[in-house]
């Protein structure tokens, strides 16, 4: 069996996104708000946290400039302050009761410390930015920190403007060889501990999304990413950087944070989600050299900070307050494949295996709130239960509705049947279904958020609407896809404010109005509509109501309509099925042209009228009721009752095959 991951609570606040591993047993790492660090001497097994002092903190969060943390044994360890009064490097030899400036280093006006890092407890190289030619400013040491000497420019190649990032993020250390990112996609590189340095270059031209690494001297991998095209590139070389070859062209995958682990002979990825649709987030990784990606679904919607290793191969993983361990990157532990809102008051966890029934039905390992005007609020749990016949499914049961939010379900202490625990502990949903009563027609729109108005999906509307509220439905509300009316009434309106436009109109009571999903001044219809529920007391559908509407796939018109507008549903190409109910006795011109998808057209006897080309350019057959005063059908084709006359321009997608005479 693959060994799973273990998980550790911190005692930090934030993502772990600095993590220094110096042998299988001391490790030393920090968040990123830079407040504190935690050291563990027993491999990761416990964690002490501290607080780093304030000339520290001060300079570190009021500046953004969190720095890597290094460490070089169980008592000391160096960090970077990159801006500030107090910026520069700072080491401990204490295990971090006290912090000590390196006097020596980073005391000009431009310097910005960006990174450090030792080899053991004596020789170390520290880099920044601040120089004029070239940009860089490097130091050395061999003595542990109590003489650095600068590079010389000399031993720098010539790279005007340049600059890097302070985090361990953007360097990489393969044996006495150091590399680090330059702002303008390029990389620094020096084998021999910082002393001297030549330039890579790569087909990148920027530091925005670029991550690197190599697991050799001459083969690594880099990535890109496009913000605009959403799109993440892999390239790989196999002479060190001298070229770069493009392996991998992704829109679903992205490779955020690359790392090799040598003891595991894989490459990681660590995807932080940071932006927008950067490919999600979590852990995968790849056992042959990029071409190839896993997900660790463990890790599955996760935002995760670094990865690192001991010599051995047990890997440490930051996370968001937590530090997990594995001593296999492929172990995978029970976690949540589905978490959905089911109802106005509750949530269905689905997780990968049977949990533990105890553990999964513990009120205190579910902790659910929303952002109330930016502040977490929290909302009551009535009951957990398990599914009667699914035993992976747990029903969260609440005791009042869940707002129209974005609901976030904290899940700990949730424990495997094989006694490992869930790991992804943050579910975050949105609610995108509401229940609105309107108590005064025209007033939809007054009753909603801007938020509610541009996410909600699924929209059930009670009490009373008119012409104006469907304006709202129609172009207020550009998620909105599934719409029930059902338990609402149609009342009257008169005024410049309705469907059809800006001048005075007179909107009938029980009518769905002219225009109701199809937008006159712009010539579009609402194509994310699918689905509509009609209420019970209307008696017509008016004009062009859901003209365009190309999403739409379902409706169900009520017994109580008795007639269907010019151009009802013209072009609603998805709409698959229509059935017209005995209680309609005329049908307008087009009403269901272009209504491609339709595979069968049943008029019942009560159709006394239809207007020209009423099932234009359909697929279906159509089948009149032998009872129908006015039509009968043959061969799926439409004609007066004694089939004299074809009464309408019926014809298959693009080929005529009858035409009125």
């Amino acid at each position: 069996m693959k060994a799973q991951w273990n998980q550790y609570l911190t005692g930090q606040t934030s993502f772990i996104d600095e993590i220094s591993v110096v042998n299988e047993n001391v490790i030393w790492f920090t968040d990123e708000n830079a407040t504190a660090f935690s050291i563990s001497t027993d491999g990761g097994t416990s964690w002490q946290n501290k607080d780093y002092p304030y000339e520290i903190i001060s300079s570190r969060t009021s500046n953004g400039s969190n720095g890597n943390i290094c460490g070089v044994n169980a008592t000391s360890a160096f960090i970077v302050v990159s801006l500030g009064t107090n910026k520069g490097i700072f080491k401990t030899t204490d295990s971090g009761n006290n912090w000590i400036r390196q006097s020596t280093v980073f005391n000009s006006a431009n310097s910005f410390p960006d990174m450090v890092y030792f080899w053991n407890e004596n020789e170390g190289v520290a880099i920044g930015d601040g120089g004029t030619n070239p940009s860089f400013e490097i130091y050395t040491t061999s003595d542990g920190g109590n003489q650095w000497n600068q590079v010389s420019y000399n031993n720098l190649p010539v790279i005007n403007n340049s600059s890097t990032i302070n985090t361990s993020s953007y360097f990489k250390v393969l044996g006495n060889t150091f590399y680090f990112e330059t702002n303008n996609g390029q990389i620094m590189k020096s084998t021999d501990k910082g002393v001297t340095w030549t330039l890579i270059n790569t087909p990148l031209t920027s530091i925005n999304y670029m991550s690197f690494d190599f697991k050799d001297i001459n083969n690594g991998l880099l990535s890109d990413y496009n913000d605009t095209t959403k799109t993440a590139l892999l390239y790989s070389t196999t002479n060190g950087g001298v070229t770069w070859s493009q392996i991998k062209t992704s829109t679903t995958e992205n490779y955020s944070e690359l790392r090799y682990i040598p003891s595991q002979n894989v490459y990681t990825n660590v995807c932080q989600g940071y932006y927008g649709n950067y490919g999600g987030r979590g852990l995968s990784y790849s056992t042959d050299n990029g071409l190839t990606w896993v997900n660790n679904t463990s890790f599955q919607n996760m935002t995760l900070g670094q990865i690192s290793s001991t010599p051995s191969g047990k890997l440490f993983l930051g996370g968001f307050k937590y530090i997990y361990n594995s001593t296999s990157i492929s172990g995978v532990n029970i976690y949540v494949t589905d978490a959905k809102i089911t109802s106005l008051n509750s949530i269905d966890i689905t997780y990968s295996a049977n949990p533990d029934p105890i553990s999964s039905q513990t009120l205190g390992n579910y902790q659910i709130s929303y952002l109330k005007n930016k502040v977490s609020e929290s909302l009551s749990i009535q009951s957990l239960a398990l599914d009667a016949s699914n035993k992976s499914i747990v029903h969260i049961q609440m005791q009042s509705n869940l707002p129209l939010d974005t609901i976030t379900v904290n899940l700990g202490n949730i424990i495997g049947s094989n006694g490992f625990p869930l790991l992804n502990n943050e579910i975050v949903i949105y609610n995108t279904t509401k229940t609105i009563q309107v108590n005064t027609a025209g007033t939809l729109q007054s009753l909603m958020t801007a938020d509610e108005l541009a996410n909600i999906t699924d929209l059930n509307i009670t009490g009373s609407i008119d012409a104006r509220d469907f304006v709202t439905m129609r172009d207020n509300m550009p998620a909105l896809a599934v719409i029930d009316v059902s338990g609402a009434t149609i009342v009257d309106y008169n005024g410049t404010l309705g469907t059809a436009g800006t001048t005075s109109q007179d909107y009938p009571a029980n009518t769905l109005p002219a225009y109701a999903f199809y937008n006159p001044s712009t010539f579009l219809g609402k194509t994310v509509l699918t689905l509509m529920n009609l209420p019970s007391s209307i008696t017509s559908i008016g004009s062009q109501a859901f003209y365009y509407c190309t999403g739409l796939t379902s409706i169900t018109i009520p017994s109580s309509i008795t007639s269907i507008g010019d151009y009802a549903f013209m072009k609603c190409t998805k709409l698959t099925s229509i059935t017209i109910p005995s209680s309609v006795t005329s049908i307008g011109v087009e009403t269901f042209g272009f209504c491609t998808s339709l595979t069968s057209i049943t008029i019942p006897s009560t159709i006394i009228s239809m207007g020209t080309q009423a099932f234009y350019a359909c697929m279906g057959p159509i089948t009149v009721n032998a009872n129908n005063p006015n039509y009968s059908s043959r061969d799926g084709v439409l004609f007066n009752k004694n089939q004299t006359t074809f009464r309408l321009h019926f014809q298959k997608w693009g080929v005529v095959q009858f035409h009125l005479r």
